[in-house]
């Protein structure tokens, strides 16, 4: 049975966790109200006549710039609130190591490990997307976009996607998740903190109704696999290039359907196809896909770590079945 003592840490940490999933959404709204009040204002001080102003507000909001300010506003919103707890509730004095953001020797090899295992789950989905017949090619960009549109879309989404990498990396796998692997271990921080990355990421999604069962699904084994990425390098790099790229391909190499955000993809694919059982939508065959593929790859790697520490070609200390619980 656990102690008092025990039962008050573990409150302590689940008020610390609740009031950090509170200020992350505050976070992101304010970053959001900004850049949308910053728009309203503009256009109302240049624009007299009220109905013009509306129409020019509303083709802003969908201007790739708007996106590409809102992007860097809010990651840069996230990071502020990871070394606000880190500083003023954990008393830790603040370091990018802390963070796992200290450069290595090995950096480099672990951003571009990061960015290969990416493709892992990539370049399948896309590829049994289309050959189940769920997506179909519609059209190359080049198409409905001008070459400099394209261009200025690719650089804003690098430049923009890359903020998103280190912004919630930064925030669910350096200081969350760092956090509770401190005070529990790894097998309880692992799931925690990635519960925790699908919760604030669904749950805006959810108060509007448009979130379904097997979207909020296909974020988990992603989730896992960020957090298993910084657990076994004991580095955020390699994180850091698996989310960005995760985000780059989808905001600015291919869109589905519609391209939103102003953004001008590469190439546009149809919407996937929905999944419905007796009338309800659990999702599409992309997030179902991207599902099983994601837990997939989440058991190879769990797999290949193992086997290599077994093969005492890696320090036992980042895998071994005793790191998975406090000692």
């Amino acid at each position: 049975m656990a102690s008092p003592i025990t039962k008050n840490r573990k409150f302590m940490v689940g008020l610390k966790l609740a009031a950090l999933f509170v200020i992350i959404l505050i976070a992101a709204f304010t970053a959001n109200a900004a850049v949308i009040i910053g728009i309203n204002v503009y256009y109302h001080a240049t624009i007299h006549d009220t109905q013009q102003a509306a129409a020019a507000i509303s083709a802003a909001l969908d201007n790739i710039w708007v996106t590409f300010f809102t992007l860097l506003l809010q990651n840069a919103a996230f990071v502020f609130v990871a070394w606000l707890f880190l500083m003023k509730v954990d008393k830790v004095k603040f370091s990018w190591k802390e963070f796992g953001l200290d450069v290595r020797r090995d950096t480099p090899k672990l951003t571009l490990s990061g960015i290969g295992l990416n493709l892992f789950l990539s370049v399948p989905l896309f590829g049994i997307l289309l050959l189940i017949g769920a997506v179909s090619f519609e059209a190359f960009g080049t198409a409905s976009f001008s070459l400099t549109s394209i261009i200025l879309s690719f650089v804003l989404m690098a430049i923009g996607t890359l903020t998103i990498g280190f912004g919630e990396e930064i925030l669910f796998r350096g200081y969350v998740q760092n956090m509770l692997t401190k005070k529990y271990g790894i097998l309880w921080a692992l799931p925690l903190a990635s519960v925790f990355f699908v919760a604030v990421h669904v749950l805006p999604k959810f108060m509007t109704g448009s979130v379904e069962l097997l979207y909020f699904l296909s974020i988990f084994p992603v989730a896992l696999i960020l957090g298993y990425l910084f657990y076994v390098t004991k580095s955020l790099w390699a994180s850091v290039a698996f989310h960005a790229l995760e985000d780059f391909v989808v905001l600015a190499l291919v869109a589905f359907g519609k391209p939103t955000a102003g953004t001008a993809p590469l190439i546009i694919l149809s919407a996937p196809i929905d999944i419905t059982i007796e009338g309800v939508k659990l999702g599409n065959w992309g997030d179902a896909i991207g599902l099983a593929i994601g837990a997939a790859l989440f058991m190879a790697m769990v797999a290949y770590f193992w086997n290599k520490q077994r093969a005492g070609q890696i320090d036992g200390r980042m895998i071994n079945k005793k790191s998975f619980i406090k000692p």
